[in-house]
């Protein structure tokens, strides 16, 4: 078919290559075998399915990351509302822990007017104490 000398050359690389490959498959396959992958998938199954185990496996990565770091601020909050008691002279009262979780996820529109409706209620609760403690010190004179 062809002249020899080039397909010579490449004839005899040929099993050097694939020895190369074979060594980076059984190097990726303990990698894959711990995104869930069975050594009957990585060696026998759709090659596309590597591709989807890898996503899987950084999306888990990144949503365990997500839970730490939210963690991490529960804990950061938590010590900042301490913090007023610990002072070492005259210290306060420690800020109240919230009363419920942070919000992770964008409010639906029904979960928005409640939140406002809420925060509507609390601004009007703190004006009238605002309005009677102005009204007891008037009174006081």
């Amino acid at each position: 078919m062809g002249s020899g000398v080039g397909e010579e050359s490449s004839i005899a690389e040929a099993p050097e290559i694939i020895f190369r490959i074979s060594r980076i498959l059984e190097e990726q396959c303990p990698i894959y075998m711990s995104y869930g992958m069975t050594l009957e998938q990585y060696w026998d199954g759709d090659p596309t399915d590597a591709v989807y185990f890898r996503k899987l496996n950084e999306m888990q990565q990144d949503r365990m990351n997500e839970r730490l770091w939210l963690q991490g601020m529960y804990i950061y909050d938590a010590i900042l509302r301490l913090a007023p008691a610990l002072q070492a002279m005259g210290g306060s009262k420690p800020e109240p822990y919230p009363e419920k979780p942070y919000q992770i996820r964008p409010q639906t529109k029904e979960e928005q007017k409640d939140t406002e409706k809420q925060q509507m209620l609390n601004m009007q609760a703190y004006l009238e104490r605002l309005i009677l403690q102005e009204n007891d010190s008037e009174g006081g004179n």
